[in-house]
């Protein structure tokens, strides 16, 4: 256990290392969250989910009461509004047309099918049996986060279409609306908080663009700022202590989403290796558990296993990459 807290804490370091070690750029261009900043960002989520994975998987750091870690959820918060905030920014720019058929068929192909070659590779390889993989390709619920991506993007497909474009408040309380019935449902039918506690991430994201592509982002006042800061420090620190967890967890997740929202319009973090790690955060997500399994049935050495199976997964995730990379091309 401890040898274990001692990694985790050493790699986020290391992550913290990476990102400080380019200046943030202020107010550099127009588009508050370019390519760089949000790939910059889902590097190093990506490589928070992976600590999380592999702590959880090797260690008895994480409570047995309650089912994700402050880690974790973070990390998905941060993928969340950064994929609300494209989705909308890229809305504003193509207009309906960004909505149509196409959207539909992209998000199949840059989500659903990375997700099914991963499982045929490794029912192919044993680490699943056939009928195990099959069901896995067909009930796409018993991976949470996949359903959750998806089922966000419908809503907004959806949204886009039903409500006219002068019309975002009516987008937006039409947004509040769906992310309760998720949550309620989720609730009843899984009971498990990790499907719905950083629900709010993918609006916040939406509204972020909206307000900064609009121009009429002047920044949350600093008497609105602190307090936004004070009940993110506090609801966090709640959470990591159990405390009701799944409200303190959702109340952080909100706020997290908000205050990157602020930050993000006056610092353009960029890293060049993070972002390229951003680049392949959806295939390194799909991977890095499996292989994370393997290693640790062959070594129980914890430095070799999260070496070896980061390695490994880098190496595979630059091959599913490339093989979608290459279906997109394929697909008018």
């Amino acid at each position: 256990m401890t040898e274990a807290v001692i990694i985790m804490a050493v790699t986020i370091g290391i992550i913290l290392a990476i990102v400080l070690c380019q200046k943030p750029v202020i107010n550099a261009s127009a588009d508050v969250f370019d390519r760089h900043t949000t790939n910059t960002l889902k590097g190093a989520a990506i490589l928070l989910v992976f600590i999380h994975h592999w702590g959880y998987l090797t260690s008895k750091i994480y409570y047995d009461h309650y089912e994700h870690s402050i880690l974790g959820y973070l990390a998905v918060t941060v993928f969340l509004f950064v994929a609300g905030y494209v989705t909308q920014f890229q809305y504003q720019k193509r207009g309906k047309i960004y909505v149509g058929r196409r959207f539909i068929i992209s998000k199949l192909q840059r989500i659903y099918l990375p997700y099914v070659l991963v499982v045929i590779l490794f029912a192919v390889i044993g680490r699943h049996e056939i009928g195990v993989a099959v069901k896995s390709i067909f009930n796409v619920t018993e991976n949470w986060f996949l359903t959750t991506i998806l089922v966000y993007y419908f809503i907004f497909f959806v949204i886009q279409h039903m409500i006219a474009e002068d019309r975002f408040r009516t987008k937006i309380a039409m947004w509040c609306i769906s992310m309760i019935v998720y949550s309620v449902v989720c609730g009843m039918l899984t009971g498990k908080s990790v499907w719905y506690n950083t629900a709010w991430a993918f609006p916040i994201g939406i509204m972020a663009a909206y307000v900064n592509r609009t121009g009429e982002n002047k920044g949350l006042k600093k008497l609105l700022l602190f307090p936004v800061l004070i009940c993110f420090i506090v609801s966090l620190m709640l959470a990591f202590f159990a405390i009701h967890y799944t409200v303190m967890s959702i109340v952080s997740s909100a706020c997290l989403s908000v205050l990157l929202w602020e930050w993000g319009r006056k610092f353009h973090v960029k890293n060049k290796i993070l972002e390229y790690i951003g680049t392949l955060s959806w295939e390194f997500y799909l991977i890095h558990v499996n292989v994370l399994y393997i290693v640790m049935d062959r070594t129980d050495n914890s430095i070799v296993i999260i070496a070896l199976s980061f390695a490994i997964t880098f190496v595979l995730a630059l091959v599913f990459r490339f093989a979608v990379m290459v279906t997109d091309k394929a697909v008018p």
